[in-house]
């Protein structure tokens, strides 16, 4: 059985704070979607709804569990604010958990500050308001390991514990790299066998049960996945194409001839170098008028692959460095933006929402 760790009173303040923290940021967030409505739409959103509209055609590369979740609840309908909607609201429920608890246990400042500067902070509350599945991971996987640290300090499931239902599958399996998380899940159910072995039970069981959901959901609906040397290896291939005023190479292509025909057997090589950016590889895959990478067919693509590490490559170690650097520092000086609010006008009409 699932036993509660604390006492009546606590639990009675702490559903208290509960319900007024969630009616504060459900009223904020619903605001906010109805200001920016139906909510922030890009190319990751055009990629997935397209997806969802014409699955035998379309590939999004995202994982299965994003695709489902987007169908669920765009399908029939055809409203982006209906998907959107619930992530702002799985959003605030994992976080009110946290402030919540945090208010209940006399922490008053700390909630406030997490409440006024992180859950209400305006580029969060855009993240999260985006149809992208980073906003709705990067709370999941807070929410998940905010619930392992509370069971293994307590060493008891509470049934606030449940969220835990909620925020596995999204923060394990919205992302490809998510699946991590399902290791401190592991962890923690191991590491309790002993001192409460019902605990640990229902943890495995939990994890056990997600297992399942993934392995059925990419049954259902197998995973094109573009996989993660292909993208490296074409988006550094028209970085190294590109016009230079100063072409110092005259003794020998930048890239070989094989690559650029392999290339060009799918769009002309001007549409890949009109839609490079230095910052993101989204133009060369998602643009309805661009070079659409990721239908290349197969053949084509082993051709590519191989005469960029045969030859490409090593003609261009100084661009290839370059380039890797700009993307690392783009990164991790969060450089990368999101769409504007006003971009969701272009993708309604490239879509065909009735939103």
């Amino acid at each position: 059985m699932i036993r509660d760790s604390q006492s009546s009173d606590g639990m009675k303040a702490q559903t208290k704070s509960f319900l007024a923290f969630l009616t504060l940021l459900t009223a904020i967030y619903g605001f906010w979607l109805m200001v920016f409505w139906p909510g922030v739409l890009g190319q990751d959103s055009i990629a997935i709804l397209l997806e969802v509209n014409d699955p035998i055609n379309q590939a999004s590369g995202k994982p299965a569990f994003w695709y489902f979740f987007v169908k669920l609840f765009y399908s029939g309908h055809e409203h982006v604010e209906a998907p959107i909607g619930v992530i702002m609201l799985l959003s605030a429920i994992i976080q009110t958990r946290i402030l919540s608890w945090t208010w209940s246990r006399g922490l008053k400042k700390t909630a406030i500050f997490l409440f006024v500067f992180i859950c209400t902070a305006p580029q969060a509350i855009f993240f999260i308001g985006t149809l992208y599945p980073d906003g709705v991971y990067s709370i999941a996987i807070a929410g998940l390991l905010f619930e392992l640290w509370i069971i293994s300090e307590s060493k008891k499931i509470s049934k606030t514990s449940l969220l835990l239902i909620l925020v596995i599958p999204f923060a394990a399996f919205s992302r490809p790299n998510g699946i991590i998380f399902l290791v401190p899940v592991a962890v923690l159910a191991l590491w309790l066998w002993k001192q409460n072995r019902r605990a640990s039970v229902f943890l495995t069981t939990l994890l056990a049960l997600n297992c399942l959901l993934i392995g059925l959901i990419n049954s259902a609906h197998p995973n094109r996945s573009h996989g993660s040397l292909y993208p490296l290896v074409i988006y550094e291939t028209v970085n190294f194409l590109q016009p230079r005023p100063m072409n110092l190479w005259v003794a020998s292509p930048r890239v070989s001839q094989k690559t650029v025909d392999a290339m060009e057997k799918h769009k002309p090589l001007q549409v890949y170098l009109e839609n490079y950016d230095r910052d993101y590889w989204d133009p060369l895959v998602f643009k309805s008028d661009g070079p659409q990478v990721l239908n290349i067919p197969r053949s084509e693509r082993k051709i590519i692959i191989r005469e960029f590490f045969r030859y490409n490559l090593w003609r261009n170690i100084p661009a290839f460095l370059s380039s890797r650097v700009n993307i690392f520092l783009t990164s991790a000086f969060a450089q990368g933006g999101l769409p504007s609010h006003t971009y969701a006008e272009q993708v309604i009409k490239i879509i065909k929402s009735r939103s």
